[in-house]
């Protein structure tokens, strides 16, 4: 097999031509570029040099500006917030147990955890925002009876005024891994 090496350092260049197998870009040879495999997800930070005293003073402006804006919901908020949380998953807790006896289900278990989402699980909501929920229950309890009979429980709820049902939301196809989860994890309330 013969070659004819490209211009400029010929002895370096014919090297790297031949080392790759004959292959030669307009960049340079394939084996002179950076080979890294894929970063999906993952980008390279835009700078690493310091912020300026100007940046500083511009990201503190911004805070305060967010917080005018988009005030941060109180401690008394927060609170009245867990304590609907606890009392949803009660209710969750009763209708589960209730299906399962309807459908005969022997030891039916009660499980459920309501998982938090959105902007309450970010640790950014605001007052008079909603609560975004997501409810993890055993397999006995069908997709269509918690969009049907549960719903109606919770429109029959006197402290329920506003739910927003999410038909088309799927459930994650691994619960039961999610379900092993211990009590004390950060992601689930209980």
């Amino acid at each position: 097999m013969s070659f004819t090496p490209p211009e400029g350092n010929t002895a370096a260049s014919a090297a790297s031509t031949a080392s790759t197998g004959g292959v030669s870009t307009p960049t340079g040879s394939v084996a002179s570029r950076k080979e890294t495999a894929p970063r999906y997800g993952i980008s390279n930070p835009v700078s690493l040099q310091e912020p300026t005293e100007a940046d500083l003073v511009t990201s503190e402006q911004l805070k305060k500006d967010l917080e005018q804006d988009f005030p941060r919901e109180t401690a008394e908020g927060l609170a009245k917030r867990e304590q609907v949380l606890e009392e949803l998953e009660r209710i969750v807790s009763e209708w589960i147990l209730e299906e399962g006896r309807a459908q005969g289900v022997q030891d039916a278990s009660s499980f459920a955890k309501i998982v938090t989402v959105g902007s309450y699980r970010l640790g950014v909501v605001q007052p008079g925002s909603d609560m975004d929920t997501l409810c993890i229950a055993p397999p006995h309890v069908s997709r269509e009876a918690f969009f049907t009979a549960f719903l109606k429980k919770l429109e029959h709820h006197s402290h329920v005024t506003d739910c927003v049902p999410i038909p088309g939301a799927f459930e994650p196809q691994k619960w039961p891994e999610v379900a092993k989860c211990q009590e004390s994890s950060s992601h689930f309330l209980g």
